[in-house]
């Protein structure tokens, strides 16, 4: 059954908002480490700018992940009945299209639902991970920003656990959208199984 009206529009922000710090953090990351000798000024105050949004964001992950667990509990048939249309192909386009477009990783998603006993532990285990992670990270984004404003060497990324969760969280998002209009479950969905695709390709399995 499709979310209630409430429900969607926190399910459509959290999804935003986990697909917004991934992208950031990818920009971020991107750059410092391909960057060589000082930061010109146009790329720090850019710089600036995406580490200050993903601040804002992880300032709400906490949140936003204890929101879609209550959805995980609320509607666990719903999570793992519109997860098995999924693998079945039997979603409506365009987000039926999602098994199309990402076909060359589209065993990721299965397996690694298949590894933590099904969808509901799957993505519950994320987000629970993620209640707690979510203040850490932001603590060192915000230390790596303060090195950065000193002109000091910093890395960039978010940790590849975090990723992970985010990917989870996502993908629940995704998963609890399929029984409303398009497009935030494909949104969720590809956002989700491009970073699994992304850790896969980087050694690690979500």
């Amino acid at each position: 059954m499709p979310l209630e009206l409430t429900e969607a529009y926190r399910n459509t922000l959290v999804v935003s908002d986990f697909t917004r710090l991934a992208s950031l953090d990818g920009s971020w990351t991107s750059y410092l480490e391909h960057a060589t000798g000082p930061i010109e000024a146009e790329a720090h105050s850019a710089l600036e700018l995406i580490a200050s949004e993903m601040l804002d964001i992880l300032s709400r992950s906490r949140d936003a992940a204890d929101y879609e667990l209550y959805l995980t509990y609320k509607y666990p048939e719903d999570v793992e009945a519109n997860y098995e249309q999924l693998l079945k192909g039997e979603v409506a386009e365009p987000t039926g299209a999602l098994i199309q477009t990402l076909s060359s990783y589209e065993r990721l998603l299965p397996d690694a639902i298949a590894r933590h006993g099904g969808i509901l532990a799957y993505v519950r285990q994320g987000l629970t991970i993620m209640l707690d992670g979510a203040d850490r990270e932001r603590d060192e984004l915000a230390t790596k920003l303060a090195s950065l404003r000193n002109e000091e060497a910093t890395a960039g990324d978010l940790s590849k656990e975090f990723l992970c969760d985010i990917a989870k969280g996502c993908i629940c998002g995704g998963i609890l959208a399929l029984a409303s209009p398009p497009p935030i479950a494909l949104v969720g969905l590809s956002t989700g199984v491009g970073i699994l695709a992304l850790l896969h390709f980087q050694g690690m399995d979500c």
